[in-house]
């Protein structure tokens, strides 16, 4: 009866171990994971504010930076 219990024991701690790794693997990745995506809405938020040049905005080019999309 002895082997038995100390048998269960060592296996329920490696399930545990096995949880924490899992865990602390999760918790590695959804950092850059999260920090990659509020990149990629930045770009996208940033993209909607293309300004079409014009006879009467041109002199808004001189004053700021720009990238030209053709």
């Amino acid at each position: 009866m002895h082997k038995i219990v100390s048998i269960l024991l060592r296996y329920q701690s490696r399930q545990r171990i096995c949880c924490k790794m899992a865990v602390n693997m999760w918790r590695k990745l959804l950092k850059p994971s999260l920090f990659i995506i509020l990149i990629e809405l930045f770009f996208v938020v940033a993209k909607r504010n293309v300004v079409q040049l014009s006879e009467d905005n041109w002199k808004e080019m001189l004053d700021q930076e720009w990238m030209v999309e053709l």
